[in-house]
């Protein structure tokens, strides 16, 4: 039996919302992503589309194949008979990263470090996948050292670049494509988030860990 309490709502007539009544944290990824399994393993016909993201599962199904009463009776069962859940087992993500962001030196100011002391935390420690939204493959990542935390901006960028890492609140994030934005860009990376003709499209889950590898410090000189 899960430790946390839960509920389960349907949000149409072909959408089931499950809502756990605790904060986001790895292991409750891994109980999103072994039940999202789960229903995929025993509905493969009617399900489609299973999305975790932070405390919350989204399913959509066939409603003419599926009802709501046989879904959610499912999910209690499972949610029940938590040793009997597939495992989940994270990928671990190293995200070669150049500390050149156009806010890095702001940021330090703001929250009264230098640049390399901000390098030093952000890439000191293992982040989680929380959620992929925003943009195909954007990865909310947390939790942020909280000597970092920094509210959004107040009038977001019209354009931040693809492979932009920014900061806002407790997370860290990076931007798949060129987009609007409000995060505090401290550095940017080449590593290719989104893909539409690659079958998976993003290399991240939720639940996986994501860790950021300084590839120079110039900017802080």
């Amino acid at each position: 039996m899960i430790p946390w309490q839960y509920d389960i709502n349907p949000i149409n007539v072909d959408a089931l919302r499950v809502r756990f009544h605790t904060s986001p944290s790895p292991e409750l990824c891994h109980v999103l992503q072994s039940l999202r399994k789960s229903i995929i393993m025993q509905f493969p016909e009617s399900i489609q589309d299973v999305i975790p993201a932070y405390q919350t599962l989204m399913i959509q199904f066939q409603f003419l194949q599926l009802s709501t009463d046989m879904l959610t009776d499912f999910i209690e069962h499972t949610l029940q008979n938590m040793e009997y859940l597939p495992k989940f087992s994270p990928k671990h993500h190293q995200i070669p990263t150049r500390y050149d962001g156009m806010d890095l030196h702001r940021v330090a100011s703001l929250c009264n470090l230098t640049p390399e002391e901000v390098i030093q935390l952000h890439s000191g420690r293992q982040f989680t996948v929380y959620c992929l939204g925003f943009l195909p493959g954007f990865p909310y990542l947390g939790p942020l050292d909280s000597s970092l935390f920094l509210p959004r901006l107040k009038n977001p960028r019209k354009q931040v670049p693809a492979g932009s890492v920014g900061i806002a609140e407790h997370q860290t994030g990076i931007y798949p494509i060129n987009s609007p934005g409000g995060w505090h860009i401290i550095g940017t990376t080449d590593v290719t988030l989104y893909d539409p003709q690659h079958p998976d499209q993003c290399p991240f889950e939720v639940g996986d860990i994501v860790e950021f590898v300084p590839i120079f410090f110039n900017s802080c000189k």
